[in-house]
């Protein structure tokens, strides 16, 4: 079984740096206090359950902190070195894994 996810992205095509963490795209940030949160602003990458939902979100972010133009699908197969966990709110999941491997999952982008 495949899952599909969408992702922000800063370009098309998508580059390494649209599959690395906060804390590697935004280091003069305070990490979160919150642990749970700080673990994921450290290693994780924000993806959301469908197309629509990473489109409002690209347009909603605040414009000093932009989230990139580009929506990436990413279709990651069971097995995959890159996993997908439930987190915050809904349709909201957090990938881990190497960011070549979530690049190399991108099976198409569209613009915001």
């Amino acid at each position: 079984m495949t899952r599909t996810f969408y992702r922000v992205c800063l370009s098309d095509p998508p580059t390494r740096i649209d599959f690395v963490p906060a804390s590697v795209l935004k280091p003069g940030r305070r990490a979160p206090q919150n642990p749970a949160l700080r673990d994921l602003w450290e290693f994780g990458v924000s993806v959301l359950a469908t197309e629509d939902a990473a489109r409002r979100k690209a347009l909603g972010w605040a414009p000093e902190f932009p989230l990139g133009e580009y929506i990436a699908c990413l279709a990651i197969p069971d097995g995959s070195s890159v996993t997908a966990q439930k987190t915050l709110g809904p349709g909201h999941y957090t990938l881990r894994g190497d960011p070549e491997a979530m690049l190399s999952s991108v099976v198409s982008t569209a613009h915001v």
